[in-house]
């Protein structure tokens, strides 16, 4: 009874100090929002392929941190109610020119900071949902992306591929990669019974990279 009167008050004790730990957590004002961002990147770099957190990065770097300008938490509500607004209007340098941000960076932009703020809320380092202070988004319908290939490049390329690939099948990787839009890890997962002879259709549902098999880049892949 002695020991188990122990065990008792121990995980009592232990449950004191989580319950504690998360109202310092609330209540803290000393975290900024450069080191919550640094905290964000960090929990979810192994969860991210490399060229995704290198696209992840570069949005924080160049357009959620200059925006929040390393606020303290009491002023996040107020940078989130204003964040569409500033979102529609935010220019930024590239190559040397200013230039306004297209709808598929808009989209971007918000899917990250919405994605941040949604972190901050469940690891209870603020103490209210702030997405909904960020209101639905506001942002314009993305296109398509359209690439016309010029057919001359296109036979150039095949044929420096025939004359310099080691294995004979690069050309045709090179080619059908070309004629359908299909990423290098979408077209390294393709396996023989992804083909459909009697439709004559391809399947690609699976990209192949440094951690094997995974879901394709989006549901549109």
């Amino acid at each position: 009874d002695f020991d188990r009167q122990l065990d008792a008050q121990a995980a009592e004790n232990k449950f004191i100090e989580k319950k504690l730990d998360e109202c310092k957590r609330k209540l803290s004002l000393v975290d900024t929002m450069d080191e919550l961002l640094d905290k964000f990147l960090e929990d979810h770099e192994k969860e991210w392929k490399p060229g995704t957190l290198s696209s992840y990065q570069d949005v924080i770097k160049n357009h959620i941190r200059p925006y929040l300008n390393n606020c303290r938490k009491i002023e996040l509500k107020d940078k989130t109610k204003e964040f569409q607004s500033w979102l529609k209007t935010r220019v930024w340098l590239k190559n040397g020119t200013l230039q306004r941000l297209g709808v598929r960076r808009q989209n971007l932009i918000f899917s990250m900071y919405r994605a941040f703020l949604n972190y901050l809320f469940l690891n209870n380092l603020v103490e209210e949902d702030m997405t909904r202070y960020l209101g639905k988004k506001n942002i314009g319908k993305l296109q398509p992306r359209t690439t016309i290939v010029d057919p001359n490049k296109f036979g150039q390329l095949v044929q420096i591929a025939k004359e310099h690939g080691a294995d004979y099948n690069v050309w045709r990787m090179i080619a059908f990669s070309l004629m359908t839009g299909c990423r290098r890890g979408e077209l390294l997962g393709l396996l023989v019974e992804d083909y459909n002879p009697k439709t004559k259709r391809i399947r690609i549902n699976k990209s192949f990279g440094r951690r094997g098999y995974e879901a394709p880049k989006t549901e549109s892949s």
